[in-house]
């Protein structure tokens, strides 16, 4: 798979000065590759935590249908 193919998704959080900014997550290898904005901290409100938690599990759900692809 090809860094093009890899199922990416975003989700919204607050930096640690409130300023708006997004978590990046990507499918990878291993599982799910979360990218937070270089020397920040995220802080996810309640709202962003569903977010989270669906983006997680499409992600994880896309990498289990690939990895049983492969094992065919």
């Amino acid at each position: 798979m090809g860094l093009t193919d890899r199922p990416e998704d975003a989700v919204g959080c607050y930096d640690a000065v409130g300023r708006w900014r997004q978590l990046k997550l990507t499918r990878s290898a291993r599982g799910v590759t979360i990218v937070a904005p270089p020397g920040e901290v995220a802080d996810v409100g309640l709202a962003e935590l569903d977010e989270l938690r669906v983006c997680l599990a499409r992600l994880a759900a896309a990498g289990a249908r690939s990895a049983s692809d492969r094992d065919r």
